[in-house]
């Protein structure tokens, strides 16, 4: 008898992944921008607007700046964040549908990640 092959059970465990993002977030896509989406998005922000000429600026300023809000905040150091909607904005324009869509995917690849990431670490 063959002993069950362990790779192919990991395209199980993503396949659950992927189920579950779409059955929980997919919904999300209908919505429009909330809470600080708004902030960090498209025309309300000068930095993401300019889509991918802005990267360096993105990863040289905090979340909130004067530099990229209205106001003088300065908060959170999150540049992954308007780095995504910098591209976004640059490929597909103000879309929250679209920006909800890829938040789905991303959660995604992260829970995906993160298995294989723990799986490493506790193999035994």
């Amino acid at each position: 008898m063959k002993p069950p092959n362990p790779k192919k059970g990991n395209w199980y465990f993503v396949l659950i992944f992927f189920i579950l993002a779409f059955v929980l977030y997919a919904n999300t896509t209908w919505n429009k921008w909330s809470v600080d989406d708004e902030y960090v998005t498209g025309p309300d922000n000068k930095m993401v607007s300019q889509g991918l000429k802005a990267i360096p600026q993105i990863f040289s300023t905090r979340y909130f700046s004067d530099a990229g809000n209205i106001g003088s905040q300065a908060a959170d150091y999150r540049p992954i964040v308007k780095l995504t909607f910098a591209l976004e904005y640059q490929l597909w324009g103000e879309k929250p549908g679209v920006s909800h869509g890829i938040n789905v995917l991303i959660y995604f690849f992260l829970s995906t990640l993160l298995f294989f990431i723990l799986k490493r670490l506790l193999k035994n």
